[in-house]
């Protein structure tokens, strides 16, 4: 089975395999009997990356400790006055995004009410001219508003026919 491993002056490796030739091995042997090692300093970089990682786990591990009333009595007074502000901060960060998220409930909340509001007075308008609406349609919505934008007087024969409005 053969195999080939280029290596051109530009130092970009190049490979063709046969089939049934495993990229590893090739890897592999080429470590072998050129006596390199091609994945040290990417073990090495992955490493110190994952020390990196588990460092910055430790430091935040032992701030949520620290939040949460353990170890205290480690810090400092300087140290604890600072704890408190950051803790007042944060007070003050999640309020104000309480009072945001409410605001904006209350505000779409609004609006349905007031589009449910004109829902009502526009079908009221359409009881008051005697307009039954059939099961068919959207629930009378579009009928009231028709005769609430332009008014009975205003609808023309042709509005009443495509919407199957009936009179009572």
């Amino acid at each position: 089975m053969p195999k080939f491993l280029l290596l051109p002056p530009t130092k970009r490796l190049h490979h063709y395999i046969s089939p049934g030739v495993e990229l590893k091995k090739m890897y592999d042997e080429y470590q072998k009997i050129e006596g390199v090692d091609l994945w040290r300093k990417h073990y090495e970089q992955m490493q110190e990356h994952k020390r990196e990682l588990l460092e910055d786990n430790n430091m935040l591990r032992r701030e949520i400790r620290r939040r949460m009333g353990g170890y205290l009595e480690e810090l400092t007074i300087g140290e604890l006055g600072d704890l408190q502000q950051e803790m007042e901060d944060a007070l003050v960060e999640i309020r104000n995004r309480k009072y945001h998220v409410i605001k904006n409930q209350t505000g779409t909340s609004r609006k349905k009410v007031k589009s449910l509001e004109e829902i009502h007075a526009n079908l009221l308008r359409a009881l008051e001219f005697g307009i039954v609406v059939d099961d068919d349609d959207d629930g009378g919505y579009e009928a009231a508003s028709m005769y609430a934008n332009n008014g009975p007087a205003t609808a023309s024969s042709n509005d009443m026919s495509h919407h199957n409005y009936h009179h009572q």
